[in-house]
């Protein structure tokens, strides 16, 4: 097992995992210290890196990235969980981070993109030596396309972390590989 990742708690007592077997699985604590396996994707074609559950405002939506280069997001919508993938990074994922829902910065605003629901966001590292800022427009997770690609790294980046935005004007992203380096 390589990584993790626990939901808000308003969505009930759930942690996904992932690791070298290429499965992500969701568990749900049906009794004290009782876990039961409630879902199961093994999809990818290499080792799952990492993987991390979306900020509440966002749904009960789940990231995972692949040594296959691949990035998954598993969604809750209608009492059922589905799961798809589109390329990421070549050579493989190394991390994914959720946007802070709150205070879209004005890069976001000039999109055209207007929703009761904040925009999702998120940003993704792989072994290209790129960072990718991923947006979903009308909030539909299918429909995620990388809107910033950030190149340039001398090394692969192993690492990355938005942020939250509370009371910054700025967004910040923070990436880590041989050279630690900060995004705003």
């Amino acid at each position: 097992m390589w990584k993790v990742s626990w939901s808000h708690p308003g969505f009930g007592s759930l942690l996904a995992s992932c690791g070298f077997d290429k499965k992500i699985i969701i568990w749900k604590e049906s009794s004290p210290n009782k876990w039961d396996k409630i879902y199961e994707y093994n999809e990818h074609k290499n080792s799952v890196n990492t993987i991390c559950f979306a900020p509440f405002e966002y749904g009960l939506i789940l990231l995972g990235g692949s040594s296959d280069g691949n990035i998954s997001i598993h969604e809750y919508k209608n009492e059922v969980w589905t799961g798809f993938q589109f390329f990421g990074h070549g050579f493989g994922v190394n991390s994914l981070s959720w946007a802070p829902p709150l205070n879209a910065s004005p890069q976001e605003n000039t999109l055209g993109i207007s929703s009761d629901k904040p925009l999702i966001r998120f940003v993704s590292c792989g072994m290209d030596n790129f960072i990718r800022i991923w947006h979903c427009p009308n909030n539909m997770v299918k429909s995620c396309f990388a809107a910033v690609n950030l190149g340039g790294q001398e090394d692969c980046v192993r690492t990355v972390a938005w942020r939250p935005n509370l009371n910054y004007a700025l967004d910040t992203i923070a990436s880590g590989g041989d050279v630690f380096v900060f995004l705003t």
